[in-house]
């Protein structure tokens, strides 16, 4: 999704969602190998320099509600690594929200209720800390936050770095399980695929001259069948004569297959004819979204 999120209520890195607010804030992939020395990465959520907003402002992971089954009336036990920045004016609150719902809204659950939260206070060095809740009878969907409320004016280094974030049925917090780069992409793409679009990628076929369509095979099945699409670079469907018209938009979609056609399309092969994919650049995308 890249390597920075400025706009709330939105997905950033390795599915987690900012939340709350309003306050200007960034998140953003930090390399900390050399502090930390068991994980490369850290995710940063920074208040904006100079910000005088103090809302409850966070981030939030779901957890879908097939990994929820059997967790009624268990244990759960959090573990992660975190560090405050100079100038963080607020404890860390981490927090498990529990709903009756299926695959709703992390934060907008049917039945939604708290384990009332837990306040941690970090240092400026990466430390190690856990927490055990049992989870509510009749839980169905579980999500976790962590929150700041901040006071005064933000100053320049006025955030939390988390890492190796882990959450386990029982009492006892396990070490950290490091999965290989291949598996854990191939996770995240049950929920997020970018799609590259070289030049002729893809091959589609012609209705008429103005309509032009195509399937794509989804690189792993995700969670829910997209309904929607998000491009860069000018994907569209070549003319003719081989430049291309107009742009795409979504068509339907499966698990495993996406449907795009094309809009203001004009001069593409009549019907029967075959149209490939083009785009305006070489880092065009189409992306689309299973979240919940």
């Amino acid at each position: 999704r890249g390597g920075s999120n400025t706009t709330i209520n939105t997905y950033a890195l390795d599915r987690w969602r900012s939340y709350g607010g309003p306050m200007g804030f960034t998140i953003s992939q930090q390399d900390v190998l050399s502090d930390l020395s068991t994980s490369k990465y850290a995710l940063r959520f920074q208040r904006t320099s100079g910000n005088t907003q103090t809302n409850n402002t966070g981030i939030v992971q779901g957890i879908e509600s097939k990994n929820c089954e059997g967790l009624a009336g268990t244990q759960l036990t959090l573990s992660f690594k975190a560090r405050a920045g100079a100038d963080l004016s607020s404890d860390l609150d981490a927090r498990f929200f529990y709903g009756t719902g299926t695959d709703q809204d992390p934060v907008s659950m049917t039945g939604q209720t708290n384990d009332g939260g837990t306040d941690f206070t970090l240092t400026t060095s990466f430390a190690t800390y856990t927490k055990t809740v049992t989870v509510p009878a009749g839980t169905t969907q579980i999500s976790l936050t962590f929150a700041v409320t901040p006071t005064g004016t933000a100053g320049t280094n006025d955030w939390f770095e988390i890492a190796e974030v882990q959450v386990e049925r029982g009492s006892v917090a396990t070490p950290f399980e490091h999965r290989s780069y291949g598996d854990e992409l191939a996770r995240c793409q049950r929920y997020y695929q970018k799609i590259p679009i070289e030049t002729y990628s893809y091959c589609g076929y012609c209705f008429t001259q103005t309509d032009a369509r195509a399937a794509i095979p989804l690189v792993t099945t995700m969670r829910a069948a997209p309904t929607s699409i998000a491009t860069t670079g000018s994907p569209r469907f070549s003319t003719g004569g081989g430049g291309g018209t107009g742009s795409i938009v979504f068509a339907n979609a499966t698990t495993d297959v996406l449907g795009i056609q094309s809009s203001g399309a004009s001069s593409l092969w009549g019907q029967g004819g075959v149209s490939a994919l083009r785009a305006s650049s070489t880092s065009a995308t189409i992306a689309v979204s299973a979240e919940l």
